[in-house]
């Protein structure tokens, strides 16, 4: 690898530590902050749009293929459609979750936390 040519921005005005971010297979980024506040970016036109409802510190976050975000805090799993800014679905969990992973055909979600491992059956 050669330097670091890398360039500093600030995209996403987060009031706290950034936890967790995905980039979307559609060239989106969201980053989820300790601040409960869920950012997405889209790099074509430089639009960002925040998700509401989170309450806590987010620690995960996944990327669908169809283009649905996950996002993991205390208590409870979102499935959201990020273009609406609405909640498809959510799930309660014991503690945080604190990692999401989507299957390849968008009908599972993996969600890790304290507790061990869910598996939710999504139909996207």
């Amino acid at each position: 690898m050669g330097p670091n040519t890398g360039t500093t921005i600030e995209l996403l005005n987060h009031t706290d530590r950034v936890a967790s971010m995905a980039w979307s297979a559609y060239g989106r980024l969201a980053a989820a902050g300790a601040d409960g506040a869920v950012r997405v970016w889209d790099p074509t036109n430089g639009a960002t749009t925040e998700l509401p409802s989170h309450t806590s510190r987010l620690r995960s976050m996944a990327w669908s293929a169809a283009g649905h975000l996950a996002t993991g805090e205390a208590g409870v799993v979102r499935v959201w459609d990020v273009t609406e800014r609405r909640v498809l679905t959510a799930f309660t969990v014991d503690g945080y979750a604190t990692s999401c992973a989507w299957s390849r055909d968008g009908e599972a979600l993996a969600v890790a936390g304290s507790w061990g491992l869910l598996l939710l059956q999504l139909i996207e």
